[in-house]
């Protein structure tokens, strides 16, 4: 597996990976719409320009199949608006 940068051209494939982040379980004391807010502000991103304190790095394999995405950036916290550094991560696994 290679971690690089991503590009322009892995767009569809982060996009794809990245909506099953949406499904995710939270503790039932828990408002998920933050984090679909925020998941959702991602997606648009992905299509744009990233802010320049956000990190957009793809797991690929040797045939550059991209099998999972990192996402990191000073943000506010999903569910406090605390300063923070949220991270999102997506993949098809199994990952060690």
């Amino acid at each position: 597996m290679k971690v690089r940068s991503a590009g322009s051209a892995d767009t569809p494939r982060i996009r794809e990976l990245a909506v099953r982040l949406m499904d995710q379980s939270l503790p039932h004391w828990r408002d998920p719409a933050p984090l679909k807010d925020k998941l959702n502000e991602a997606l648009a991103a992905y299509d744009g320009e990233m802010p320049q304190d956000h990190l957009l790095l793809v797991c690929e394999d040797d045939k550059g199949w991209i099998a999972g995405f990192a996402h990191a950036g000073m943000d506010a916290d999903f569910f406090s608006g605390e300063a923070a550094s949220p991270s999102l991560l997506s993949g098809d696994g199994p990952f060690v």
